[in-house]
């Protein structure tokens, strides 16, 4: 058996869940479905195409087609749809996400972290979680891996991993236009455009235009404070705060150089500039000594900010310019081996304004400036001998980024300076076999896959100061913390075993242990000498996971399940503290015991009707979590860990005749409420220290999402489709997180919310 050699270098991996029945394979054809059933869905597991059903990892797919459908236009578009996954905006800030699955996250934004959950863009890793909110114009299919990826998928992938593929060129003169718009003054338009082909040469051009007013109002200050007794007060910014603008471009080109060799190469740009989503105030202690008490929202739905903008007043912003390079060479060598090799370079350059407080004035604000670059070599050798599939590689990974800081508090009566960078270099060899033994009439399989993974980090601190005015009793001084820097080791071996049996061919059922590795790492952000040369170890996952697939009434109802036990050493927990900074310190808490639950329904009652649904559910609770040398696993949250989940789908063929197809799409996604930050869970200032977890606690959500699309409206040249949508159309303002800043700022609290109810149309012509 040949594998295909178009196929991606990283590829969707093994399945035990098959994912929603709108996750078809990739383009905007299903694939062939048996005897008029649920559309089969074909993936490239373990790198070569195969059926979801018959692959052994948990796996949620979103093509072309379904993206286009539900009008996702970034990675938060896919939030709610797998079941134990929660997407969520990191607080203030627009262009970066929190990804939580299965109970494990990376919650803090800053460079120096690694997160839990890899994204890849065709093969090439986006190691960091600013600049992860992209659109690069022109996605093919999104996959959403769950549990540990060690083997084949690489750094930091303790958790899972987001891979998104895009189109490629095809070589004949074809394309798409659109265009979009939305109440809040939205706007959008898209263009991919295939060029004939030049020979062996095929070449795509992709552009995107997305633009939309803030969602939140910015009022003036309604209680008129006299700036004489508060000498350092600003006058509020008026307009609308919660904004985007973003621009896309993309080039593809496909080389077939030999009939055996082909090179494929891609260039993104993207530019985003938002204004950022304020804090609003939930809670402050008037003990503080500024009547910052008077600004708390006590009707969050209306979202009114008396955000002043940044720390001069100057205007909150957020920037996000990304550009990177991918080139990808396969050779077929034969029918037993496949060589691949992907290289890519990506270049990030981000810089925001904030204010933290909700306020006309200036209690918390900061300014950020960062610049990043990463590359990464990969190659790779797959094929099948006989029996036995197998998959070997080596990889390289290096990266470096930099960090300048400003923070105002206390209406600039105190400065803090932070400046800080970090450094990575990385290596990796990795093999997996796949074996079917001449035994039980073939249908027992064995999977066996190692990696060793071997990671050099370094930290360093530029500048590290802060600097007191006077008027508020505090003593004039200027300190300046001298350059540091430090450097570790951290490797680890992370093993897959995997044992799957065809009960019959609509039934089949698996086991599974996996390990997942996440490298330590340094500090950056401490405002703390020593916790910044200190490292953090570590972490590491042990996953055991058990499943089946099954298929019912002709393949028209699947009902697949999984449950999973996972057991975590070296969590890695940042603990924001805002001791005299906007500051966290990173604590290796111990240990934790995750256990879960995953059930995906896909049925089509009806060949006009289709219905989707999954649930998830989550059991997480430490077993050590060590604070000023004493083990309180008991009383500390876990963050970013709802226990339930669920989604519903349904898409109803309304009309289908030489008009046009009318369907109606119709999606519900549920999460519980879950905490934000690892605090304390006691509401006693005596045990929790003034930090308790409660203050930042996520609300329950409940959003519809819907879309009807009238398509494949017969016109000259081509055919054109018209769509009407609204985003959370009962307008759920659940409360998604917030930052609580601690007793040393009167723990005045913050929260930010969800987005409110939006709706729109756009029209596309295909040719």
């Amino acid at each position: 058996m040949r594998i295909p050699r178009s196929l991606p270098l990283l590829t969707l991996a093994a399945s035990a869940l098959s994912g929603p029945a709108f996750a078809q394979s990739a383009g905007d054809q299903p694939a062939a479905a048996p005897a008029g059933g649920i559309e089969e869905i074909v993936v490239t597991a373990q790198r070569r195409e195969e059926k979801l059903h018959d692959v052994p990892i948990a796996v949620t797919a979103f093509n072309a087609a379904t993206i286009q459908e539900r009008n996702i236009t970034d990675i938060n578009g896919i939030a709610g749809f797998a079941p134990n996954v929660t997407l969520v905006e990191s607080p203030a800030f627009n262009s970066e996400t929190t990804i939580a699955i299965r109970g494990g996250v990376t919650i803090n934004p800053a460079i120096y972290w690694e997160p839990t959950v890899g994204i890849y863009v065709d093969g090439a890793y986006i190691s960091k979680a600013q600049a992860d909110v992209f659109d690069i114009a022109d996605i093919d299919h999104i996959e959403i891996l769950r549990g540990p990826q060690g083997t084949l998928y690489g750094r930091n992938t303790l958790n899972g991993a987001v891979n998104i593929v895009t189109q490629k060129p095809t070589g004949q003169f074809e394309g798409n236009i659109k265009a979009g718009f939305g109440d809040y003054g939205y706007k959008t338009g898209r263009l991919s455009v295939n060029l004939p082909a030049w020979g062996r040469l095929s070449v795509k051009v992709s552009g995107l235009i997305e633009s939309r007013d803030g969602f939140i109002t910015v009022e003036p200050d309604p209680f008129h404070l006299p700036t004489t007794s508060f000498p350092f007060a600003h006058a509020p910014t008026e307009g609308h705060l919660d904004s985007l603008d973003r621009k896309a471009g993309r080039i593809a080109a496909k080389l077939d150089i030999t009939d055996d060799i082909t090179a494929d190469y891609a260039f993104d740009v993207s530019y985003e500039h938002d204004l950022p989503q304020p804090s609003q105030l939930a809670s402050i202690s008037p003990a503080i000594g500024f009547p910052a008490n008077l600004y708390i929202q006590h009707n969050p739905q209306s979202l009114i900010s008396y955000a002043n903008g940044s720390y001069e007043d100057g205007g909150m912003f957020e920037d996000t310019s990304v550009r990177s390079h991918a080139l990808t060479l396969t050779w077929d060598v034969s029918d037993e081996l496949i060589l691949k090799s992907i290289t890519a370079y990506r270049w990030v350059n981000w810089s925001n304004a904030i204010d933290l407080d909700g306020t006309p004035m200036t209690l918390a604000a900061t300014e950020l400036f960062d610049t990043y670059h990463s590359f990464s070599q990969e190659v790779q050798a797959a094929g099948q001998i006989d029996r036995l599939h197998y998959t070997a590689g080596a990889y390289y990974f290096s990266d470096g980024g930099f960090n300048e800081g400003v923070q105002d508090f206390f209406e600039e009566a105190v400065r803090y300076y932070s400046n800080y960078g970090t450094r990575t270099e990385a290596y990796a060899l990795y093999a997996q076999v796949e074996y079917v033994p001449p035994i039980l009439d073939d249908n027992l399989t064995v999977t066996l896959g190692l990696r060793y993974s071997n990671e050099n980090k370094v930290g360093f601190r530029a500048e590290y100061g802060s600097f007191f005015v006077q008027g508020f009793g505090f003593t004039p001084f200027l300190t300046q913390i001298p350059s540091v820097m430090a450097q570790k080791n951290f490797d680890a071996a992370t093993p897959l075993y995997e044992v799957k049996y065809n009960i019959s061919p609509d039934i089949n059922v698996y086991a599974k242990y996996a390990e997942g590795f996440k490298s330590g790492g340094f500090n950056g952000e401490s405002n703390s000498l020593i916790e910044s040369i200190t490292p953090f170890d570590a972490e590491s996952v042990d996953e055991w996971e058990v499943g089946a697939k099954t298929r019912w009434l002709d393949n028209r109802l699947n009902i697949n399940v999984a449950a999973f036990y996972d057991q975590r050493q070296n969590m890695q927990l940042s603990v924001f503290t805002a001791q005299g900074a906007v500051a966290s310190v990173i604590r290796n808490a111990g240990s934790a015991d995750i256990d879960g639950f995953e059930f995906e329904m896909q049925a089509l009652p009806q060949p006009w009707l289709k219905v989707d649904g999954t649930v998830g559910y989550l059991n997480a609770q430490y077993n050590r979590f060590v604070s000023g040398g004493v083990n309180v696993a008991n009383d500390r949250a876990f963050p970013v860990t709802p226990q339930f989940t669920a989604h519903m789908s349904v898409d109803a063929t309304l009309m289908d005749n030489d008009i046009g197809k009318l369907d109606l799409i119709v999606d519900y996604n549920h999460s519980d409420a879950y905490y934000y930050y690892p605090y304390s869970l006691s509401k006693d200032p005596a045990v929790n220290q003034g930090y308790y977890a409660g203050t930042t606690k996520a609300s329950p959500l409940n959003e519809v999402n819907a879309r009807l699309r009238l398509t494949d409206i017969p016109v000259q040249y081509g055919k054109l489709e018209i769509s009407m949508w609204g985003k959370n159309i009962f307008d759920d303002k659940a409360r998604i997180n917030g930052i609580d800043f601690g007793p040393g700022f009167g723990n005045l609290t913050t929260a930010y919310y969800n987005k409110p109810a939006t709706f729109g149309g756009d029209v596309t012509f295909k040719w």
